[in-house]
């Protein structure tokens, strides 16, 4: 089987058509993986509010928890505090509809560390 890798590819195309060439891929696990790639990419250009909607269009939970978690993270690191809170909630309310009792537990510890995280940069004054 071959592998694309959207993050090699992004160099050579728009992040628009990488986004479109991700939604693309039929098998759900591998699509869900190169849209949390491309979210990164995403959150690296500053493009927030397409990283948001590109992280809800996620089918597997888990892959959309660490976009929504980098989404966060990346806001909070420009000083964007009161979107990356939303962004945090958002990603709260998909961890908590997880039904798996430790797979839920674990993506709210993941959540919590990462506010922390974020809550302590942001008391230091670093952005």
């Amino acid at each position: 089987m071959v592998k694309i890798s959207i993050m090699g590819v992004l160099n050579l195309i728009s992040l628009e058509e990488a986004i479109s060439l991700a939604k693309s891929i039929e098998d759900d696990y591998l699509r869900s993986e190169a849209l949390r790639d491309v979210v990164s990419e995403l959150v690296r250009a500053g493009r927030f509010e397409d990283a948001v909607e590109t992280a809800r269009s996620i089918v597997s939970v888990n892959f959309r928890l660490e976009a929504l978690m980098n989404i966060a993270s990346g806001l909070f690191k420009i000083g964007e505090r009161k979107k990356a809170e939303k962004v945090f909630e958002e990603a709260v309310k998909v961890a908590k509809n997880i039904e798996d009792v430790s797979s839920r537990s674990a993506a709210l510890k993941d959540i919590a560390l990462d506010l922390v995280r974020a809550a302590l940069l942001h008391s230091k004054g670093y952005k």
